[in-house]
């Protein structure tokens, strides 16, 4: 209990005042360098790499191919195991998932994409679009077949306040 504080009656929370020994670095650091602390029961210790190693040459933030291949053995997801998508039980249902984050979805918009991928994983070939031109060109065609339009013209005859009769 040396890194934790009481904060209220039962209540505990890890003293932050307090940090644990530094891991030894590989490295000399550098600005902007990254250190990645693991939960003190992996048994995982401090790592540290330099951002672009870390971020790749892209800096977006998100993993470059190469780490998404396995070809750079330095990253932490190869230290995690063969399943860096944890706690999402397969690959699929964290890339479904980043997809709904990045699409800002609220709570009924993931249930219905939800709903779908299930329709279309029970019933494969009701499902037809191909592609985002495939998409583009579907809505283009939409467009171009919406509803005639009729046009109906009113005349009606009111008086002014002069009583005059006006046509509207």
């Amino acid at each position: 209990m040396d890194d934790f504080r009481a904060i209220g009656n039962d209540e505990v929370q890890p003293d932050l005042d307090s940090e644990a020994a530094p891991s030894p670095v590989d490295h000399e650091l550098e600005q902007d360098d990254i250190r990645v602390v693991f939960h003190r029961s992996t048994g995982i210790p401090d790592q540290f790499y330099h951002f672009d190693d870390y971020c790749g040459t892209e800096s977006t933030g998100h993993l470059t191919d190469a780490h998404l291949s396995g070809e750079s053995s330095s990253q932490p997801e190869d230290r995690l195991g063969a399943r860096p998508w944890r706690p999402f039980r397969t690959k699929l249902d964290f890339e479904v998932a980043e997809v709904m984050l990045d699409a800002h979805m609220n709570g009924s918009q993931t249930e219905r994409m939800l709903s779908i991928i299930h329709e279309a994983i029970l019933n494969p070939e009701s499902f037809t679009l191909a592609n985002a031109k495939d998409l583009s060109t579907i809505w283009d065609a939409a467009r171009e077949t919406r509803t005639e339009m009729v046009s109906i013209s009113l005349i009606s005859t009111i008086t002014n306040s002069a009583g005059f009769p006006c046509t509207v």
